[in-house]
């Protein structure tokens, strides 16, 4: 099986005990040697880690409501950028999702993917594409997220809570 990111993170985060309280999350949880990044937003924290991966802790008061690892991104996209272009980055990024479902789906067991009709009010919000495990007591989502021009396309891993 060629290297995925995803798994690695996954591996990761099977080694320490997630807990969804926003003290927790405030200086990174302990054994996932995460960075902490500077923030002027009230409602997440945000992290790095030594593979160049975007931690980000969503808030919803006092609890940590999910936690979105954007490991592949690409943030090169504007309004100047050809369409062809950006549907090839798209096919190209399908591939990568499928490629990273696949490695998950053999050490996790099958997911489950995720139709858009059944986005709505998801906790991981709208994706192009999203696939979910059971994991231990929580959940994780594997998400292909590219909102538009104005935003990156991106792989992310989201923990949530079970």
């Amino acid at each position: 099986m060629p290297h995925s990111e995803a798994l690695s993170i996954v591996d990761r985060i099977a080694r320490i005990d997630v807990l969804w309280d926003a003290a927790h999350w405030r200086n990174g949880p302990r054994g996932l040697e995460l960075r902490s990044e500077p923030t002027r937003a009230e409602d997440r924290f945000e992290y790095s880690d030594s593979a160049g991966a975007a931690w980000t802790a969503y808030l919803d008061g006092a609890r940590v409501e999910v936690v979105e690892i954007c490991f592949d991104l690409r943030d090169d996209i504007d309004e100047d950028t050809p369409t062809e272009t950006i549907e090839a980055l798209f096919d190209e990024y399908s591939a990568r999702f499928d490629r990273h479902r696949a490695a998950l789906d053999s050490r996790l067991g099958p997911g489950e993917l995720i139709e858009e009709s059944e986005m709505d009010g998801h906790p991981v919000g709208e994706c192009a594409h999203l696939a979910g495990w059971r994991f231990g007591k929580n959940q994780v989502f594997l998400a292909l997220k590219f909102e538009g021009r104005d935003a990156p396309m991106r792989l992310c891993l989201i923990l949530a809570p079970g």
